[in-house]
């Protein structure tokens, strides 16, 4: 990126953060009570702690990917 353009590179990457985290805590939330809903609330629990550890399984696996490309 060129120097000039580090203000922009910088504000579009907070945003797209935000947004990403906004979305996950979202979507995390509504596994948790659609689980709660029809089962119990450990089952509720364990559903949205499964879908956090797997999301963070998947967000390790496409970082390394992306490093190993960019090399």
């Amino acid at each position: 990126m060129k120097p000039a353009s580090a203000g922009s590179g910088s504000g579009l990457y907070g945003t797209v953060a935000q947004i990403a985290n906004a979305s996950g805590v979202a979507a995390i939330g509504a596994v948790f009570f659609a689980v709660q809903t029809a089962c119990s609330r450990q089952m509720a629990l364990f559903a949205s702690l499964a879908l956090f550890t797997l999301s963070i399984v998947i967000s390790v696996a496409l970082l390394s990917w992306m490093r190993r490309a960019a090399a």
